[in-house]
């Protein structure tokens, strides 16, 4: 059992995301009570993100978070359930998880991305003032990061949707 999980933690470090994730399934269904089988499920759920699966991926991190709520990776999988709430429209439970991922892990890095992600979701659901908010805290925190292009532009389109064209 433990051999079949060495071997998908393996390809999970290699980023062989599909050998990965067939590795993980495979021994959480041979070993769901086996010590390891916390880490092979979040490991599992995090895969099914890079493959780009996200219904899957919120299903199987959901479930890690009812099942292990004391789990060291509990926050950070409420990140990733929020965003791939995001990448499958469902803009509500973004705002959902990712708001509470945003209260609980004040110095994660993954907030990077979060904060854009929430403020989209806002936007998307007409909560022009919220979006406006969480894409200028994305901006102060992450001037130069990844998404502050991203942020900026998301901004501008709050202003737009609240009518404050010159700010735009």
């Amino acid at each position: 059992g433990l051999d079949v999980y060495r071997t998908a933690v393996g390809y999970y470090n290699k980023e062989e995301w599909k050998l990965a994730a067939e590795n993980f399934q495979s021994f959480l269904k041979n070993h769901g009570q086996h010590p390891r089988a916390e880490n092979a499920r979040f490991y599992y759920g995090l895969t099914l993100v890079k493959l780009d699966n996200f219904k899957q991926a919120r299903d199987v991190l959901r479930a890690f978070v009812k099942d292990y709520p004391r789990s060291r990776e509990r926050i950070v999988a409420g990140y990733w359930i929020g965003h791939a709430c995001y990448f499958l429209d469902d803009f509500t439970g973004a705002e959902t998880e990712l708001s509470q991922f945003l209260e609980t892990a004040e110095q994660d890095p993954l907030r990077e991305w979060a904060l854009p992600y929430l403020a989209d979701s806002e936007l998307r659901l007409k909560k022009a003032d919220a979006a406006a908010r969480h894409f200028q805290q994305a901006l102060d925190a992450f001037p130069q990061g990844e998404m502050s292009e991203d942020a900026r532009f998301g901004l501008a389109r709050c202003f737009e949707q609240l009518k404050k064209i010159p700010e735009a």
